[in-house]
């Protein structure tokens, strides 16, 4: 076959597939909902004015994700800057208003997954009920049970006002790293992108 042979092959171009969007009678069909987990979210206007979120966060580079780092001079102060942190990977977060609030309860098994959790819950959050964490306040941080208490603040979500950033897919256990010194506490926190 010589060259000039080889640009006259031409490939059938295939049919568009068909994309699956959400309609109406999908709420008709049968559906097994028995191990479907239902979360409680409940947002109402914030009590106090929002201040800045204490601690603080950067952004390092990391092969095809994005790790956060982040610090403050307790866990409390450390978990809460990674969430904003990851809130405003995702969005511009002074865009947003900041007249919601959120109570939320998280259970973990050790430092790591205490925070995988709470960060995994504020992205769940994000996803779901369109609200973009700007402020946790932590109410309570229990070290032997592994429970955290705060209180999210923030804003609706609203694409067509708000500009979106890079889109956080996931939390990864991944090189996650708590480091305590005395008087600080810092995070390291990969996100898959």
């Amino acid at each position: 076959m010589s060259s000039e042979e080889a640009f006259a092959i031409s490939w059938k171009q295939l049919p568009q597939r068909d994309c699956w969007r959400a309609n109406d009678n999908l709420a008709e069909q049968d559906q097994d909902t028995s191990n479907v987990v239902h979360r409680k979210f409940n947002l109402k206007q914030c009590e106090n004015p929002i201040a800045l979120q204490s601690g603080g966060w950067e952004y390092l580079d990391h092969t095809a994700d994005v790790q956060i780092h982040s610090w403050g001079i307790d866990m409390s102060e450390a978990y809460g800057a990674a969430v904003v942190a990851m809130s405003g990977y995702m969005v511009e977060l002074g865009d947003i208003p900041g007249n919601l609030q959120a109570e939320v309860h998280i259970q973990g098994h050790d430092e790591q997954s205490l925070l995988f959790n709470l960060m995994d819950e504020c992205l769940y959050v994000f996803h779901t009920e369109q609200f973009v964490t700007k402020r946790v306040i932590v109410q309570s941080l229990d070290t032997f049970t592994w429970e955290i208490k705060a209180t999210l603040q923030g804003g609706s979500f609203d694409s067509s006002r708000h500009s979106q950033g890079t889109e956080v897919k996931a939390i990864t256990y991944s090189n996650m790293q708590i480091v305590k010194k005395p008087g600080s506490v810092e995070a390291f926190v990969i996100v898959d992108i």
